[in-house]
């Protein structure tokens, strides 16, 4: 039994191209260029880019929001109102993804409240690494019996880190 290899297909003829962006490139020599796609860019809503204040928000944007706050108005009817207004369908979820982000940008946080935002995370987090290199401890010790004070864990933790170049994985020492 003799194995053939295949042969290499030929282009033969070229065919004539509807395409404008393939007749730029309609040389015979070598393989034709790719076509540059058009960079993915942010998608603009027909409602435009979410405002970051109410003062800045459209008619639009504020008849969403008084829609819903105080009319009571469900989401059906306020799509149906929008697109009336802007002559745009909307698709899906669109009003109610813009209504939160709309009420998030909207928030008026008072001065005194930024300090106690800083100070409240950072307490909740010392609190957390405290809690967590316990909860490791109690970990160990349910799965081995070897009972170890959460600081030493730490540490240990630590060595073992710096020993692995920080990538998690312990290195073993060589016999």
């Amino acid at each position: 039994k003799t194995s053939v290899t295949p042969q290499k297909r030929s282009r033969g003829k070229k065919q004539p191209s509807t395409d404008p962006d393939a007749e730029a490139n309609d040389n015979d020599e070598g393989s034709p260029t790719k076509r540059s796609r058009k960079s993915p860019g942010k998608k603009m809503t027909v409602l435009g880019p979410v405002p970051a204040s109410y003062e800045e928000a459209g008619p639009e944007d504020r008849m969403i929001l008084h829609m819903k706050e105080n009319e009571g108005k469900g989401w059906g009817e306020i799509q149906k109102a929008i697109e009336e207004v802007t002559g745009n369908k909307l698709v899906g979820s669109t009003l109610r993804v813009r209504y939160m982000k709309l009420k998030v940008n909207f928030v008026v946080f008072e001065k005194e409240d930024e300090q106690v935002l800083m100070q409240s995370k950072k307490e909740i987090e010392d609190k957390f690494e405290v809690e967590k290199w316990q909860k490791i401890a109690g970990s160990i010790e349910s799965k081995t019996g070897n009972k170890y004070p959460s600081s030493a864990v730490q540490k240990k933790y630590k060595e073992l880190n710096k020993k692995s170049n920080g990538n998690g994985v312990a290195v073993k020492d060589k016999e």
